[in-house]
């Protein structure tokens, strides 16, 4: 494993962090997978109160306390959730429970993607007051930025001085969006992470089509997409978030081999991205809720697989994930373009013209297949 200083802090971090977003359901697995990225040699791990249904933190914590070995807690507070600096409070004391911790190495103002949040966070009283009293007393080693936000208004809130390190979406599909901040923070010496290194499994998807890029040295799609991040200039770490052993061991032995790779075969392979189009969910979910209860991760991920895989596969995708939900069964059809999806999706998409699209070519699908679900006696 190699390992680069977090900014100025002197910490020197694993170039592979674990992201805490996408831990298996069963809780026994999930741990043991944390366990093994320990041992792999990952001491970055980075969560939030909310992931995997509320279980991340716990199930993170109790795995590193007990792998016995010294990591970073990267963790995490929502001003749309703790507006003030007694909320952030709040939520720091139950996370540092929820993980059996003293102190969270990197606390990050969580999803600040607007000047708007941004003004909001650091207001007299607000949870950036929140979170420097909680570095003062201990609790926090170091106050972070989280954002999906573009190139120039990352660039103006890390001028500001107010943080040590920023973690921001970037991988080989939408290399160009977070450059300019990823440059302005190398300057600065401020620690970049990257989230959405794999663009949340769509890198995956598209190994067919990486296939004529990387034909010399034979990687898989994913050694292409980390190695893509690492040799960037002013990148500290990429966070993966792994599902399974098979993943996390699949991602080690790409950062067991050389970071660096051959810059013609660099750049043939991000023309080859782009002529796919930057243009994809990463299924983070952020969109939700929806005042129509409608499923928009689902949709908005079979419309990814639409264009990547074609129709069967698209379909398949929306009978395994959309046909049979019960608590988000809303249909396409419902939206009333409200745009609350579209101003909160990550990768600044078009969510309602997706939705229609996608409504018109698969609503009467789902309709259908939910009746014979429900009422399989109707279709003899």
């Amino acid at each position: 494993m190699q390992y680069r200083e977090y900014g100025k802090t002197g910490k020197k971090i694993s170039v592979l962090g674990f992201g805490g977003m996408r831990l298996p359901d069963d809780d026994q697995e999930a741990y043991l997978l944390v366990r093994r990225a320990c041992e792999g040699g990952i001491n970055y791990f980075d969560t939030a109160p909310s992931y995997c249904g509320w279980r991340s933190e716990s199930i993170i914590g109790q795995a590193v306390k007990d792998a016995k070995k010294k990591v970073f807690l990267a963790n995490k507070s929502m001003v749309d959730y703790d507006p003030a600096a007694g909320d952030l409070r709040k939520r720091l004391e139950i996370s540092l429970k929820n993980m059996q911790a003293e102190k969270i190495d990197f606390y990050s103002m969580w999803d600040v993607s607007s000047w708007e949040k941004f003004e909001r966070v650091t207001k007299k009283g607000g949870p950036y007051d929140g979170a420097l009293k909680a570095k003062k007393e201990g609790l926090i080693a170091h106050i972070t930025l989280s954002s999906h936000a573009d190139s120039l208004t990352i660039k103006r809130m890390l001028e500001s001085g107010f943080f040590e390190g920023v973690t921001l979406g970037y991988n080989l599909i939408n290399a160009d969006y977070r450059q300019g901040a990823i440059a302005f923070a190398a300057a600065k010496a401020i620690a970049v992470v990257t989230m959405n290194s794999l663009a949340g499994g769509v890198i995956p998807r598209i190994r067919e089509h990486l296939d004529r890029a990387y034909v010399k040295n034979k990687l898989s799609s994913i050694a292409v997409a980390l190695k893509f991040i690492l040799m960037t200039p002013g990148i500290t770490s990429a966070l993966s978030g792994m599902n399974n052993i098979r993943e996390l061991e699949e991602n080690l032995s790409v950062i067991d081999g050389e970071i660096n790779c051959d810059a013609g075969q660099a750049e043939a392979i991000k023309k080859t991205a782009e002529s796919l189009g930057h243009r994809f969910c990463t299924y983070c979910w952020y969109c939700l809720p929806c005042p129509k209860n409608i499923p928009l991760p689902q949709y908005l991920s079979a419309w990814n697989i639409l264009r990547l895989e074609g129709e069967a596969s698209a379909r398949e995708f929306i009978y395994d994930n959309i046909v049979g939900l019960k608590n988000m069964g809303g249909l396409a059809k419902d939206c009333t373009a409200c745009g609350s999806c579209t101003s909160k999706c990550t990768q600044k998409l078009d969510c309602v013209s997706i939705l229609k699209e996608m409504g018109r070519g698969y609503d009467k699908f789902i309709e259908a297949e939910r009746i014979k679900k429900n009422n399989p006696k109707s279709c003899k």
